[in-house]
């Protein structure tokens, strides 16, 4: 497992993994007076550089922003060239992901899951509890949904929020107690969100946000701040 130094990408084994794209959120900024292009090209031209590091393309949920588009096009478009460009693309459900899956049934390499295991490692989006079956043996949890940002004071006193990969350790004990359900969870890795217009709120949010304490916590240029 490794970063993608610069970027809010991580590879593992052949995968890279992505989260939080939010495609159509120009709508929103439309409809507050804001007209800005689309940003899809942009999101293609990264996501092609990452084809040169990885085969398969996970994405840790909410690829669109809202679950009835006026642009589908946009989307269509945009998973049409993923699915171009990969031999497999997997899309961890997001809660921003409704009604996905009348997009992707068109391509035959594009699947949409709740959740998605590599080795040892469980992928989610972040915004529900893990199933019993696949929490129990895993020791790595990496998750979408929460913005992973961080408040930098610059040398001129400014307070800038950055986008940041946070490592949290998991009280596996709190999580018997409350669930029942025995684990051995060594990491979880939160996930910056890839959309450059979204630098995060730097909130834990979701089921598991009780059972996590923060432990690391690295820019995007691999500089270690906590």
């Amino acid at each position: 497992m490794r970063f993608v130094e610069g970027e809010a990408a991580l590879l593992l084994k052949d995968y890279a993994i992505i989260s939080d794209l939010h495609i159509g959120f120009e709508e929103d900024l439309e409809d507050r007076g804001y007209i800005i292009p689309d940003q899809t090209p942009k999101f293609l031209q990264r996501i092609e550089k990452l084809r040169e590091k990885a085969k398969k393309l996970v994405i840790l949920g909410d690829v669109k922003h809202k679950i009835f588009l006026k642009r589908r096009k946009i989307l269509y478009d945009f998973l049409a060239k993923i699915s171009a460009l990969f031999e497999s693309v997997i899309i961890v459900k997001g809660n921003h992901d409704g009604k996905i899956e009348e997009y992707t049934c068109h391509f035959a390499n594009i699947e949409v899951v709740n959740e998605f295991r590599i080795g040892h490692s469980l992928l989610m989006h972040g915004n529900k509890n893990p199933s019993i079956e696949n929490i129990k043996d895993v020791d790595t949890l990496m998750l979408g949904h929460f913005h992973s940002s961080y408040r930098i004071k610059t040398k001129i006193g400014i307070i800038e929020k950055r986008k940041v990969w946070t490592i949290y350790d998991f009280d596996n004990e709190k999580y018997f107690k409350d669930k029942k359900v025995k684990t051995n969870i060594r990491t979880i890795f939160s996930f910056p969100c890839f959309n450059n217009f979204f630098e995060g709120g730097g909130e834990k949010l979701g089921p598991l946000a009780k059972y996590l304490a923060e432990h690391e916590v690295f820019t995007l240029d691999l500089v270690k701040i906590v």
